[in-house]
């Protein structure tokens, strides 16, 4: 299952949360319970994109 990373309106807390795919819902902040959190968009795409540039230009421990 894919981790998820919320960020809560009210407190600014940021905290991850293994989910299922087709599981929609907004999980409570762990800090402050509050329900008013919103998934935020996580930068593993760009790594994914500089991980294969690497590896089409050949590496040495492949």
């Amino acid at each position: 299952m894919p981790i998820y990373e919320y960020k809560c309106n009210d407190c600014q807390c940021i905290f991850e949360q293994i989910k299922s795919i087709t599981d929609t819902s907004a999980p409570a902040c762990p800090q402050c319970n509050s329900e008013k959190t919103t998934r935020q968009l996580s930068p593993v795409n760009s790594l994914c994109d500089k991980l294969k540039s690497i590896a089409n230009k050949g590496s040495r421990f492949t």
